[in-house]
């Protein structure tokens, strides 16, 4: 218990007003924080008359370390930067007297402590109130959320007998004092972390705006991340992907440091990996190295490679975007370095997350620009092509139905002449509308064709499109039945595309047709197949009751060069461009087509499309 020898006055009992004006003004305003301390320290030993007060505060690898010390040369050699596990001050089984806000352990109960111990002269006084080399006295400093963030520290107290009541009632004054001192470090330590820390993703964002390549932006980062999060090397690896980053490693420590093992790469991309599905950070000790992290690597053999270059802890942080791992990140310290704090692994996650975003990104963008790239290659190719193959059908067919037409005036010779020349002009035409075809394909392919744009009436296109095939139609008995519209219906295009879309389909009808049946053609207000209006919509039938389509074939009717596997349809000759040329002028026009077939029965193509404002209702 407190002593009660020497006890003095109440009014003698408290510090000294201008000692704890003196000493509350510079905890308050001072600038110097260890000056501050240092001021503390020794008011403690002014006022108290102790021969040692010391102050320790707790650091984030959870070791005291005492940095202020007031007494003699001997105790701050001794005692100043030295370090004590916080579990040896805190420990559960030691003993104590709570004094005020200070607890004194009795050397009788000391379990002493894993770190240096300065051991004060001998009072030379005997009895239950004498001071022994092995008591100690010291009060515990907590932050306003209560957690122990330091101590103050007292010995040999004045007279070598323990410290009386007032003595006590003073030192627990200053001990409030010493905590708001420490308190204020540790906020200062606190903010100056966290503005440095903040300013690592500024840097960032703007070096990734600013970098042209990713290459050099990974160069960049690692020397940022060393400078802005205070390390000793960086080293950032972006492993194999298919989304076509550039692979390599960086490291802040430039050319001429040592080359990373491939087997430390191995453990530390293992590391990482398991990070990145945990999204998190990853620090490691490398004196005593988790089983946990590393299995099946010979885990002594890695922490004495990096013991070697003078590190002693690292944190491994994953590179990745959307659900991809990318890389890693490895930050390296050296020598006794603190252990790494809460704000840097949140900064250190949060930058190399962010890195792995624009490096994504800029990877995407970079194949973006390449597929982009290509297919303006392959279309101008395609482009080339159909403009070529079009030129020289051209000519060879030009001379071909012409030399053809005069031979038919000309010639008066036997049948077989006559019916060579029908050929060659047949095979003529058909050349001439496959190159039609061909252009046709070509048009609705190029960006830059012009959109269609004119008000057509749609019947008198149909009437067009008839007109074409009437011959051919006759020829097979063929009855063309028309169902004009009861009203003035137009669209919005231009009159060519329309006719080929009608030309298409009525040839379709007409080739596929048996001889003796009907074509059925009409244009009316587009309606659902309940019967119930589809608003401003233009409909165009074409039925006939030929050959129909397979089902098996009924989906692919509109893709390119596709004539089905029906053995009646293939005896007929054609491109297979037809009908997915009606699709595609349908489709640029605004409209649809759908086809309802069934073998043997015939087929119904039923064409919608916009109808023209100016001539609606």
């Amino acid at each position: 218990m407190v002593s009660d020898a020497g006890e003095k006055s109440a009014g003698e009992d408290l510090v000294p007003v201008s000692v704890l004006h003196a000493l509350m003004t510079r905890v308050h305003l001072s600038g110097n924080l260890q000056e501050t301390l240092d001021a503390v320290t020794q008011g403690v030993l002014d006022v108290s008359g102790f021969g040692i007060a010391a102050i320790s505060v707790v650091r984030h690898d959870r070791l005291v370390e005492t940095v202020s010390v007031a007494g003699s040369a001997e105790a701050r050699a001794e005692l100043l930067g030295s370090t004590v596990p916080l579990w040896d001050l805190e420990r559960s089984d030691q003993p104590y007297e709570q004094w005020g806000l200070f607890r004194f352990v009795s050397h009788r109960d000391f379990r002493g402590w894993d770190g240096p111990t300065l051991l004060p002269r001998p009072s030379g006084r005997s009895g239950s109130d004498a001071w022994h080399p092995y008591d100690a006295l010291h009060a515990p400093l907590r932050d306003v959320r209560g957690e122990l963030i330091g101590f103050l520290h007292v010995d040999e107290p004045p007279g070598g007998l323990r410290p009386d009541a007032a003595t006590m009632r003073r030192l627990d004054i200053l001990a409030v004092q010493a905590g708001l001192a420490v308190r204020a470090q540790h906020e200062r330590v606190r903010l100056e972390e966290q503005v440095r820390l903040g300013r690592l993703g500024h840097l960032l964002t703007l070096a990734a705006a600013r970098a042209t390549d990713l290459s050099g932006l990974a160069s960049h980062v690692v020397d940022l991340v060393r400078d802005e999060v205070g390390v000793d090397r960086v080293a950032l690896r972006l492993v194999d992907s298919e989304v076509g980053l550039p692979c390599g490693l960086w490291t802040s420590a430039g050319a001429h440091a040592p080359p990373v093992p491939e087997t430390l790469r191995a453990v530390a991309e293992h590391i990482a990996r398991g990070a990145w599905e945990r999204r998190e950070v990853v620090a490691i000790a490398l004196e005593k190295p988790d089983p946990d992290l590393m299995p099946e690597v010979d885990l002594k053999a890695v922490a004495n490679t990096l013991i070697d270059w003078g590190l002693r802890t690292l944190m491994i942080a994953p590179i990745g975007a959307d659900q991809l791992f990318l890389g890693y990140l490895v930050l390296m310290r050296a020598g006794d370095a603190d252990a790494w704090t809460a704000s840097e692994c949140r900064a250190v996650y949060e930058g190399s997350r962010d890195f792995g975003t624009v490096a994504l990104t800029r990877a995407l963008l970079a194949r973006s620009r390449d597929y982009v790239a290509h297919l303006r290659d392959v279309d101008e190719q395609k482009r080339v092509m159909f403009a070529t193959v079009s030129h020289e059908f051209k000519g060879p067919i030009s001379a071909i139905a012409g030399n053809a037409e005069l031979l038919q005036e000309e010639l008066t010779g036997p049948g077989h002449v006559l019916a060579s020349v029908d050929a060659i002009s047949r095979n003529a035409r058909r050349l001439d509308d496959l190159v039609a075809d061909l252009m046709v394909l070509q048009q609705t392919d190029d960006p830059d064709r012009r959109r269609p744009g004119g008000v057509v009436e749609l019947w008198p296109v149909v009437r067009e499109a008839v007109d074409v095939w009437r011959y051919q139609a006759d020829q097979k008995q063929l009855r063309v039945l028309l169902e004009p519209p009861a009203e003035s219906l137009a669209v919005v295009g231009q009159r060519n595309d329309l006719v080929r879309i009608v030309v298409n389909l009525v040839s379709n009808a007409v080739k596929y047709s048996r001889p003796g049946g009907a074509v059925t053609l009409c244009v009316d207000a587009g309606s659902d197949p309940l019967g119930d209006p589809l608003g401003d919509t233009v409909r165009f039938t074409c039925a006939d009751e030929g050959i129909g389509i397979q089902p098996d074939d009924i989906e692919h009717v509109f893709e390119e060069f596709v004539r089905g596997n029906d053995p009646d349809a293939r005896r007929e000759p054609g491109s297979g461009l037809g009908l997915s040329i009606v699709r595609r002028l349908a489709e640029e026009l605004g409209g649809t087509v759908t086809v309802q077939s069934a073998p043997g029965r015939g087929s119904t193509f039923t064409v919608l499309l916009p109808r023209a404002a100016a001539t609606a209702g």
